[in-house]
């Protein structure tokens, strides 16, 4: 009887640890290539639009994102390589929002023409225009990003060095979307740039910066208590307030993969040996 008493002790210990099991480390994906499916204005439909030929002003060149968990608390660091970042000194446009979903739900944008064979300005957009219909060709995306990380009102001044600004996740309201996002105010008004403060609740703070040297603009912000803390995909979208150019990319957390495999926290390994004890003592008194 004592021996029962004494394994289920030692089986209780081992459910403690297993369902406190969590884990703390930082996955980072490679350097992410911009293979955004979109058009340049009716000459090629496997690149962004580009007025002017501009192209050198605007190109997004690769998106790189760590997320790192400890415990029950998480953040994402995206960093970004534009032309844009250093071109933005002289820009009228701004930075636009970070956005964010979980993979799974995912649809990578379609090259698209329009009905008379031409290329069209965009294909696979995220929001509806007034007359329901887009114009050029381009279709609704079936995706709804969940979360945007809102830059802020300091976006303007982006131009400037390891100057860290404020900014806030913030997460879209799924049965408001199209009154949740802000769309560029150009002849492609469906491509969405922003999100709407008014029409979006904020999950995490964070901050960002930008190094001209480097063409860098890095995010960094709080994810806790979200469900990008469980996602082991994410996508995300990222582009200039002009959509001159969009990147949008897809990630890959799972265990084995580039960057640094999570590890239980010192915590979790202190139970873990203690669990493994008491099971050690049990079976020595049982023989």
């Amino acid at each position: 009887m004592k021996f029962i008493n004494k394994l289920s002790a030692v089986c209780a210990a081992l459910t403690v640890v297993a369902s406190s099991l969590s884990y703390a480390g930082t996955v980072t994906t490679t350097q992410l290539e911009d293979n955004y499916i979109g058009a340049n204005g009716g000459k090629y439909y496997n690149v962004d639009y580009s007025p002017n030929d501009a192209t050198a002003n605007y190109d997004i060149h690769w998106m790189q994102v760590a997320k790192t968990i400890n415990g029950n608390q998480g953040s994402l660091t995206v960093t970004i390589n534009s032309n844009f970042v250093a071109y933005n000194n002289d820009s009228d446009y701004k930075f636009g929002d970070l956005f964010i979903m979980d993979a799974a739900n995912y649809t990578q944008a379609d090259a698209c023409t329009d009905n008379k064979g031409k290329a069209a300005f965009g294909c696979n957009e995220y929001s509806v225009t007034p007359q329901g219909k887009h114009p050029h060709g381009a279709k609704e995306s079936p995706n709804k990003w969940q979360y945007a990380f809102d830059l802020g009102w300091e976006r303007k001044n982006s131009y400037a060095d390891d100057i860290n600004k404020n900014g806030q996740l913030k997460k879209i309201d799924q049965n408001n979307y199209a009154n949740s996002l802000i769309t560029t105010s150009s002849n492609r008004k469906w491509q969405a740039i922003m999100v709407n403060d008014n029409a979006v609740n904020t999950v995490g703070n964070g901050s960002w910066n930008t190094n001209i040297a480097s063409k860098l603009l890095t995010m960094t912000f709080d994810i806790s208590g979200t469900s990008l803390m469980g996602a082991a995909q994410l996508a995300l979208r990222w582009q200039m307030t002009c959509a001159n150019d969009i990147i949008e990319v897809v990630t890959n957390f799972k265990s084995g993969n580039s960057g640094s495999t999570p590890v239980p926290e010192p915590g979790t390994l202190m139970l873990m040996l203690l669990a493994g004890v008491g099971l050690f003592s049990a079976r020595k008194k049982m023989v």
